[in-house]
């Protein structure tokens, strides 16, 4: 991957060597030989690396390592390096506290920087990558909310996006953690009713005996300890959506009173005896098979018939595993900005485990995962030893089975021996 590297150093024949070296690795380099132009540089320019040289005339008595936060302010996620032609451990030690990527003696330059610079182009993409998909979260279209790009996730989401131009009901169906929520926030944002109200209730968190008078409201007097009128979710929802998420949980005595509503477009308050309007659009989602359910008259058929108007299935995260890297960026992303933290991915095992593990809790599972993973984080690479036991310990197990003969005991698995057994880089030339 090209990147963009600034040098920031007054020595002009080791400048020249270096540009000559990362030129002809298709790099783009530029250099400033005080550290003042430097600044002025990177106030004009995005760039993607900084080498810093440690001793520059116009920062004395400082040194390179002291002033790697004032770059760092003017480009927050830039990637600084230091160099020296005299090296010291300490320095070494501060520079990187001082959130230097790395430090390298100016002698070893030739051995060590294009390695150096291949891992931070990994980085760069990965950064690049999650800006493109903060970019898309960002953008007008709801849609773009709903991170994939497997064919079956674009597929539900173009039925989703027909759906919207529509009154129809829509039944969202699929696994719990899939984002069935969110095609439904995403349904109703790009439908006529998107300035009207969105409501939503989840049939499966709220007990039987009170899902009635969350939906239908009350009035006063209507049971004991209704001490005053209750507008209900229903009529909250009137010329807007209402979303009933988990609707495979609702109560058959409920069911036939929705289906009431949905026909006559009137509700009824709990003790009043007068109907009301009450026109919203239905969406409803749940992880139950309604079909086979309604033919055990479990639940109501008239009522799945009335929902399954347009049906849009939500597929397993497992159903479109080429999507996993692309959310875990985007939830790195999102999770280091809430907790001010600045890292830039995985390391190769951890990666891998996450790549192969089956994420049976789906996209919710991804996002706990991550959030996790990056509270526990304190350099700016998530390491095998900060994932759950049970996402590591899964690619143990698949490369012990891999790994070990039938007949023989299996051998203990590690970071180290899973990391011998991943496919190895290409190394720089």
């Amino acid at each position: 991957m090209k990147l963009s590297i600034l040098i920031i150093d007054d020595d002009k024949h080791f400048a020249t060597a270096m540009i000559d070296l990362l030129e002809s690795e298709d790099h783009e380099v530029k250099h400033a030989k005080t550290f003042a132009d430097g600044l002025a540089y990177l106030r004009r320019e995005q760039m993607d690396a900084v080498l810093l040289d440690v001793d520059l005339p116009d920062i004395r008595p400082k040194k390179g390592v002291d002033v790697i936060p004032e770059l760092r302010k003017i480009q927050q996620g830039i990637t600084v390096i230091v160099m020296t032609a005299y090296p010291a451990v300490k320095d070494g030690v501060f520079a990187v506290k001082n959130g230097a990527y790395d430090y390298f003696s100016k002698t070893e330059a030739e051995d060590r920087i294009l390695p150096m610079l291949e891992r931070v182009a990994e980085r760069a993409g990965f950064q690049r990558t999650i800006k493109s998909l903060q970019d898309h979260v960002q953008a007008k279209d709801p849609f773009v909310r709903i991170i994939g790009n497997a064919q079956n996730i674009r597929s539900a989401k173009e039925f989703a996006r027909k759906a919207a131009q529509t009154d129809i009901p829509v039944l969202v169906l699929g696994e719990t953690g899939t984002g069935k929520d969110l095609f439904a926030n995403a349904i109703h944002q790009s439908s006529l009713r998107k300035n009207k109200p969105f409501v939503a209730l989840n049939c499966s968190a709220i007990p039987a005996e009170l899902i009635e008078s969350e939906l239908f409201g009350y009035v006063k007097g209507a049971f004991s300890g209704a001490v005053n009128e209750k507008r209900g979710l229903m009529e909250e929802a009137h010329t807007g959506t209402l979303f009933l998420d988990e609707i495979g949980d609702m109560p058959l005595l409920l069911q036939a009173k929705l289906l009431r509503v949905l026909e006559t477009k009137t509700l009824t308050k709990l003790g009043a005896t007068k109907p009301i309007p009450c026109d919203f659009r239905v969406i409803a989602a749940t992880h139950h098979n309604l079909d086979e359910e309604s033919k055990k008259g479990v639940f109501r058929m008239d009522l799945y018939h009335r929902l399954n108007g347009f049906r849009i299935m939500i597929p397993a995260l497992r159903e479109r595993s080429e999507d996993v890297e692309m959310l875990l960026q985007y939830f790195i992303a999102f999770f280091s900005a809430q907790y001010q933290k600045t890292i830039a991915g995985f390391d190769e095992v951890s990666k891998q485990a996450l790549l192969r593990y089956q994420w049976l809790g789906n996209i919710r599972e991804v996002r706990n995962t991550v959030e996790r993973c990056v509270i526990l984080c304190e350099g700016d690479t998530i390491t095998s030893d900060l994932l759950p036991p049970d996402v590591f310990g899964s690619l143990l197990a698949e490369i012990e089975r891999e790994s070990t003969p039938s007949k023989k005991s299996p051998a203990k698995a590690t970071a180290k021996t899973v990391s011998a057994k991943l496919p190895s880089k290409k190394k720089s030339r």
